[in-house]
């Protein structure tokens, strides 16, 4: 079963307009045994597919990747939305 429009994933909520690619990916990595090339390949598709209105999905995301795939996603976000006055990349990360 993957994830219908506006369905909750694991900690987030999806947008009813996101596209059938990127709930099928974020089904796959919150349900799904991927390898390390596999899983790399689905969060590409999830970063490729989101929109401004899937930012939130991506911040709730940031708590379920691993510490290599934290910094894709949160740059994803930050290109879609922008980080708030004196939010820096880096300083996320303490």
């Amino acid at each position: 079963m993957r994830y219908a429009p506006g369905a909750r994933a694991r900690h987030a909520r999806i947008s009813k307009n996101a596209s059938e690619e990127l709930r099928n990916a974020l089904h796959a990595l919150d349900f799904e045994a991927l390898s390390s090339e596999a899983r790399a390949q689905t969060l590409q598709v999830v970063l490729t597919q989101a929109r401004r209105r899937d930012a939130f999905t991506l911040w709730h995301l940031l708590s379920r990747v691993n510490d290599t795939e934290r910094p894709q996603v949160y740059d994803r976000m930050a290109t879609l939305v922008g980080p708030p006055a004196g939010v820096t990349r880096e300083a996320h990360w303490r």
